[in-house]
């Protein structure tokens, strides 16, 4: 949904290419958050169940006897329990789903990272994201790190200084006391605190050098807050917009794969259809209702059930021999 079908077909490819899920994530969230991108049974399922579950876990608030007494830890605490009661009532349960998230923190608009992504690509602005709940700390990247082209990048976009563009006081500050007393060389005193050592240093000569054989300037990054026409976007908020869209990425992924395992084994099963009596439904029965349900049915081998069922779903088929 919300796409075409020239994307839908990059969808498609992206299901079929033989990688490690891990490394088709990033590519996933990438297409998704441009595009907007929702998933139609997807959409259904939660048509289907948000509200049971929703409506479950309130009333376990409602009848839990210490809710309304509790903190706010405690009650993040108990509402894991009140969670897990609230996914029992789910007759067609998602696997290895995390219903908090699919049901409790859908974005309520998907196109806050429109103009971002557009401005500065999505790879950038993920560094930024993920690094972004911390402006003020001072990060040293060696050459080396995979994210020193991404910071790099950043630098090179506005987003982030380097080097020594930082205050040096706040760069002082990141080092050790013992380090800081060697670039000190206070003949008159040792510090045994950092604050006067860093003001000390600060009124000497060669600063730069003197910092530069303990630190290397080229490592060190700080992000910038974003331009002040973005000022009124929330970081946070982009960044439970994408943890949204990989669960997402994660049901249609899972589906999709055990779609697959069902496509093979018909394929294979065409040699001895013969010896096929009938086919029978096997999955984590004693995870999904409906998936306990079916597995007590008898399918006739000229009409095998539907697998996957629903979104989620990792029941197969078994073949019943003569």
């Amino acid at each position: 949904m919300n796409t075409d079908e020239k994307i839908a077909q990059q969808i498609r490819d992206l299901l079929d290419r033989d990688e490690d899920d891990y490394l088709k994530k990033n590519e996933f969230i990438a297409l998704f958050a441009e595009h907007n991108i929702k998933i139609k049974e997807i959409e259904d399922y939660k048509n289907k169940y948000k509200g049971q579950y929703l409506s479950k876990i309130e009333e376990l608030k409602r009848n839990s006897s210490e809710w309304n007494t509790l903190g706010e830890m405690d009650k993040e605490d108990l509402m894991i329990v009140f969670r897990d009661e609230a996914a029992k009532v789910l007759y067609e349960r998602a696997y290895c789903c995390d219903f908090s998230v699919l049901f409790e923190q859908e974005p309520t608009d998907i196109t806050i990272d429109d103009e971002l992504i557009k401005e500065y690509g999505f790879e950038n602005i993920k560094t930024y994201i993920e690094y972004g709940h911390k402006l003020d700390t001072i990060r040293d990247i060696p050459n080396d790190s995979y994210s020193r082209p991404q910071f790099e990048n950043l630098v090179k976009l506005g987003l982030a200084i380097r080097g020594n563009e930082i205050s040096k006081k706040e760069i002082l500050s990141m080092l050790t006391l013992k380090e800081l007393n060697a670039i000190a060389q206070n003949p008159e005193k040792d510090y045994k605190r950092k604050a006067p050592a860093i003001e000390y240093i600060l009124t000497l000569d060669n600063l730069e050098q003197k910092i530069g054989n303990y630190i290397s300037f080229r490592s060190l990054f700080q992000l910038k807050p974003l331009p002040e026409k973005y000022s009124s976007l929330n970081i946070r908020d982009i960044s439970t917009t994408w943890k949204y869209h990989a669960e997402e990425i994660k049901l249609l992924m899972n589906t999709y794969r055990y779609s697959l395992y069902t496509l093979r084994d018909l394929i294979n099963q065409k040699g001895y259809l013969d010896i096929i009596t009938g086919y029978s439904i096997s999955g984590f029965t004693d995870y999904c209702p409906c998936a306990k349900d079916r597995s007590l049915k008898k399918y006739s081998k000229d009409n095998p059930p539907q697998v996957p069922y629903h979104i989620g779903c990792t029941c197969s088929l078994r073949e019943n021999l003569r």
